[in-house]
């Protein structure tokens, strides 16, 4: 069996590091993939720096390529995948109820109830009235801010 050993680069290994450590600072900061990038470009040129076509135990320059080019895709589609679900709009949290309608319960004076997203509200706003609708045009704490609505049969 032969004992080969492979040739190693300080700066290849340091740049394989330092791309490493930039992938995984992607998971804390909002730089939406571009950091990750920056990294995967690291590690694919450290991988690159290590290939020697002159060693005896060499590191295939098609594995290299095969390997960077899917971690490039793959980052790709997660950078595609996560900009996509910030242009999305807000399904939960209090968040989700700007814009929704929904009856009014009851209402006296300028305070009332509105059903809401399957749930009873407190609310405060215009005029309106019991059977009527109401649309949610802001949140404070447990109580919703609505004005009034048409009846059309939509929730938002």
């Amino acid at each position: 069996m032969l004992n080969v050993i492979l040739p190693l680069s300080t700066s290849a290994i340091i740049l394989i590091a330092i791309g490493m450590l930039l992938i995984a600072s992607e998971l804390s900061s909002p730089s939406h993939g571009i950091v990750a990038l920056l990294g995967l470009s690291g590690v694919i040129g450290g991988a690159a720096i290590l290939y020697h076509p002159e060693a005896a135990a060499m590191i295939s320059a098609p594995a290299v390529l095969i390997a960077g080019l899917t971690a490039l895709v793959a980052a790709g589609l997660l950078m595609v995948m996560g900009l996509s679900a910030r242009r999305r709009r807000i399904r939960t949290g209090t968040e989700a109820l700007l814009g929704m309608t929904g009856p009014v319960l009851s209402w006296s004076g300028d305070c009332g109830h509105v059903l809401v997203h399957g749930e009873r509200w407190r609310a405060k706003g215009g005029q309106l009235t019991p059977g009527g609708h109401a649309r949610v045009t802001g949140i404070d704490g447990l109580t919703l801010h609505v004005e009034g609505a048409r009846n059309d049969g939509a929730t938002r």
